[in-house]
């Protein structure tokens, strides 16, 4: 959508996904890093506007690479406030309470004070044009956890896509479609009935980008 729109786009793969190296995602913080380090090339390479835009672990990427990238603009879907945050989302009870600080000290002890930088606050601080898309429905990164719910500032604007879950920029079709598939994953038996169901999967439905969210990313950042 963003080529057919006339944009140049850099798409990178989470460290050790599909073509990039490594054994495995990590954490937070290294998709913050390869962010910055996808910015610096790009604006080595191409020159113009810098726009940063991330869907859940990307939007954070997105928001909290500010610190060190002078991004032009910001488009940060589903994404959390913290990496603590989001690890307990879901449980309520009072040993995810009890968890969650030892959650932020074992990402600090591995990154840093940056390990569990929180998103809201870095977009506030480096005053990039942000535009903060949501779901009301989104049960991997509730509102009240999300980056979406806890950032203001003269910089911020704001999308709840009403009856939408984690995936706010596709259409309700095909997130449910979406959903179908999650859930053959998780199983992953490899049976025959398995198999059949990943070779007839309609991934294109899986996929179907919501026009009204899309064009609401594209007036945003053509107004920068």
């Amino acid at each position: 959508a963003f080529c057919r729109a006339g944009y140049r786009v850099v798409a990178l793969d989470s460290l050790g996904c599909n073509f990039s190296g490594g054994k495995n995602i990590g954490g937070f913080f290294d998709s913050v890093i390869a962010t910055r380090l996808a910015a610096e090339y790009a604006k080595s390479n191409f020159g113009g506007k810098i726009f940063l835009v991330g869907h859940s672990l990307g939007g954070y990427a997105a928001l909290c690479a500010t610190k060190w990238i002078k991004a032009d603009g910001v488009v940060a879907i589903s994404a959390p406030t913290t990496p603590a945050s989001v690890m307990v989302s879901g449980n309520t009870t009072a040993q995810a309470r009890v968890i969650k600080p030892f959650i932020a000290l074992s990402v600090i002890f591995k990154y840093g004070l940056n390990g569990n930088m929180n998103a809201a606050k870095q977009i506030r601080k480096s005053k990039v044009p942000t535009l903060f898309i949501h779901g009301d429905n989104d049960k991997t990164v509730p509102l009240k956890i999300s980056a979406y719910e806890n950032a203001d500032g003269e910089n911020i604007k704001k999308l709840l896509a009403a009856g939408k879950g984690h995936n706010p920029y596709n259409t309700v079709r095909a997130e449910e479609k979406l959903s179908e598939l999650i859930s053959a994953l998780q199983k992953n038996n490899g049976t025959d009935e398995e198999k059949k169901f990943f070779a007839s999967f309609d991934f294109k439905a899986a996929t179907e980008e919501d026009e009204s969210v899309m064009q609401a990313i594209f007036d945003f950042l053509k107004k920068i």
